[in-house]
């Protein structure tokens, strides 16, 4: 739009040029025209009736009538003889006159056909100037829209290319971003399996003494004790026990795994049935949270060596044996 606004500008302002310059020229032209000859009053010679050599440039008074002689017929033949002089003299003061008018008539209209050429050729000019300005615009115009087609067609191939590009950065991003779920769900597959091995691994608690029938204990133990001490003087005396989730109940353990034995405690009033652990050491809390935690409390169940501070007793029941109170657990 800028480039427009100044090719118009710059005709514009030609134009006024050619156009005070075309009035400048018709002023001068106008000034210098002659006036025409009808309104001139040409300067003719009068004749006299005497010789013009002999004039003094006064004019002779009349002579009176009584000095007036009456033609003699002799005489004509002199005034005869003295016209063809006379008019000769007149046309020979008369010529030079008219040649100096057709000099100027002539002159006059060879400067009229100068002036006429001059102002006609100024007026060519001045339209060749406007044609080559209206011409140059055009040309500008077209320059200019070319142009701007040119840089709309190249933001466009830009744009394109641009638009490609990004298409293959996001395919470039969405293979990564695919890699990556895989590896997440690897991660989490690994995770999970190390997770269950962890507990299956925390859960594993030693296989519990075999004892091969329920014995009287051979030494009566005192509390606190370790587990591994108090089963060595109760080895004889031990029924292995598990909890059976459908009767709610504790039951006879034939495979040993539930962790649990049942001792009972002759020493004592109405021979106490002891539950206590089946083997003596932690290796994690998961140990206690899998076999203890709803028999026997503790304040710190971590890897270690137990120690039964209180055992817990239960109750003989119909197929079974049934919690009676919770026992203290101890971990050293």
């Amino acid at each position: 739009m800028k480039n427009k606004k100044q090719i118009f500008s710059l005709v514009l302002m030609l134009l006024l040029f050619i156009g005070s310059e075309f009035i400048n020229v018709n002023k001068v032209l106008a000034r210098q025209e002659p006036t025409p000859a009808s309104s001139k009053k040409p300067s003719t010679p009068i004749p006299s009736n005497k010789p013009s050599s002999g004039s003094t440039g006064i004019s002779p008074k009349p002579a009176p009538s009584s000095q007036i002689k009456p033609p003699n017929p002799n005489e004509e033949s002199s005034s005869e003889m003295d016209e063809p002089n006379f008019q000769r003299d007149a046309s020979a003061n008369r010529k030079p006159k008219v040649e100096s008018v057709n000099d100027k008539k002539n002159n006059e209209a060879e400067e009229d056909w100068l002036g006429f050429l001059i102002k006609w050729g100024l007026i060519g000019l001045a339209g060749l100037l406007i044609l080559g300005g209206i011409g140059a615009g055009i040309y500008f115009l077209r320059r200019n829209k070319q142009r701007e087609r040119e840089d709309i067609a190249g933001g466009f191939n830009r744009l394109e290319k641009q638009q490609r590009t990004n298409g293959e950065k996001i395919k470039q991003l969405e293979e990564v971003s695919k890699n990556l779920s895989q590896q997440i769900a690897q991660q989490k597959s690994e995770i999970s399996s190390l997770k269950q091995m962890s507990q299956n691994a925390s859960y594993a608690a030693p296989p519990p003494p075999t004892i091969s029938a329920y014995q009287h204990p051979t030494e009566v133990p005192q509390f606190p004790i370790t587990v591994d001490d108090y089963l060595a003087k109760v080895k004889n005396g031990a029924i292995p026990v598990k909890y059976d989730y459908k009767e709610k109940i504790l039951v006879e353990d034939g495979e040993k795994e539930g962790g649990l034995l049942v001792v009972r405690d002759d020493s004592t009033a109405g021979n106490l049935l002891y539950l206590v652990p089946s083997f003596g050491f932690f290796q994690t809390k998961g140990d206690y949270t899998s076999y203890f935690e709803n028999y026997y409390a503790c304040a710190r169940p971590t890897a270690g060596s137990v120690w039964i501070r209180q055992p817990a007793t239960v109750n003989r029941v119909n197929g079974g044996w049934q919690l009676a109170q919770q026992g203290e657990l101890e971990v050293r």
